[in-house]
């Protein structure tokens, strides 16, 4: 949904309602296969199991690139806003993750 929305606003923003329609981002496409496929065919455990830990790997290797790439010269040179910034979200995440542990 949130793609889609902004889809639309960046279209409605053009003015052109002729404008070329902006492509469909490949990974919501995926996303909605894997979604119908979960839901039409029983997936086995192990299966599932293997998903999730090759899940974890990738999402730690995503994070683990995007810090290798941050540049603490420039971070610096922003000042203190953003690192302040950063670490309120870091702490909302993270109360909110744990309330919600709590919760279930």
């Amino acid at each position: 949904p949130m793609v889609i929305a902004l889809g639309l606003m960046a279209r409605r923003k053009s003015g052109d309602p002729s404008a070329a329609r902006p492509p469909m981002p490949w990974f919501v496409a995926a996303f909605v296969a894997v979604v119908a496929l979960n839901s039409l065919v029983a997936v086995p455990a192990e299966v599932k199991q293997a998903i999730v830990l090759a899940t974890t790997i990738m999402l730690t290797m995503g994070l683990a690139a995007m810090g290798l790439q941050a540049d603490i010269s420039q971070l610096r040179s922003r000042g203190l806003r953003p690192l302040a910034l950063a670490f309120c979200a870091f702490l909302f995440i993270g109360g909110f993750s744990l309330m919600l542990v709590k919760l279930a």
